[in-house]
Formats: structure tokens, C-alpha cells, sequence
């Protein structure tokens, strides 16, 4: 599985959140603390990501089915299955399971967000791009 990571960030005013995100946060009244964390959000995978990523075995991915509702799939592997081929491009050694529907969604719609955890740690990285199988 490919990702594009710097697919689809915003670059806008309002940093990389999208119009549903910015909604939540006026709602919630944190629009501007969202700002201010918005501005450290990155267009690129950043330098010191390969050092995290390859020590993680769990990945969380979003993607949109084509109806538009949003999807959540958990993906696994060996520490290191999740690797920076470069400054714009990420590859997952691992396949959802059959029954998921990640397969099909990004099919029809490629959009995808990525969430890389390490529940040991807390530590964690957003990834927001386009997503292929091969």
C-alpha cells in the first residue's frame, strides 16, 4: 500500500484542517487554539518520521466509501512495516484484511488519513493524502 502524505494538506489561512474539522472546532469554541496547532502541521513527511515510524506496528487508516461516508481501518505489521520512501510518499508493507473495505473505498474515492500510534508511548503521527493498493 502506497500513501501520499502531502497530498490534499491544505496550505489555506486556516492551516490543514477541512471545512468539517474547522466546524467541530468553532463548535467546541478552540478555533483558535486549532490554528496554532495547525501551523507545526507539515506539507511533507517530516525528517525525524522514519526514525518513529520504524519502530511502529499500528496504524489507523480513514478513507471514504463512495457515498461519502468515512470508513476506519486498522492496519498491522512488524515494527517497521510503515516506511518514508521519501519527503512526499509513504509505503505500508501490509494489506487490509479481505473483509475490510479499504480495497473498495479507495477504488472509488483515494482520499486518505493515516494515523500512526504508539500506545506505549502516546506518541503518535496524522498523515492526510491519497491512498493505492498494489
Amino acid at each position: 500500500m502506497s500513501h501520499e502524505a502531502g497530498s490534499g494538506i491544505s496550505s489555506s489561512v486556516d492551516g490543514p484542517f477541512h471545512d468539517g474539522e474547522l466546524e467541530i472546532q468553532r463548535r467546541a469554541g478552540v478555533l483558535d487554539e486549532a490554528r496554532a496547532v495547525g501551523r507545526i502541521v507539515g506539507s511533507r513527511v517530516p525528517a525525524g518520521a522514519a526514525r518513529f515510524l520504524a519502530g511502529q506496528r499500528l496504524a489507523v487508516a480513514s478513507s471514504l466509501e463512495a457515498a461519502g461516508r468515512v470508513w476506519a481501518s486498522l492496519l498491522s505489521g512488524p515494527a517497521g512495516f510503515i516506511t518514508a520512501v521519501d519527503a512526499e510518499l509513504l509505503s505500508l508493507a501490509t494489506q487490509p484484511a479481505e473483509s475490510d473495505r479499504l480495497a473498495r473505498n479507495l477504488a472509488a474515492r483515494p482520499e486518505l488519513g493515516l494515523l500512526v500510534l504508539d500506545p506505549w508511548t502516546r506518541q503518535r503521527m496524522r498523515f492526510n493524502g491519497r491512498g493505492l493498493l498494489t
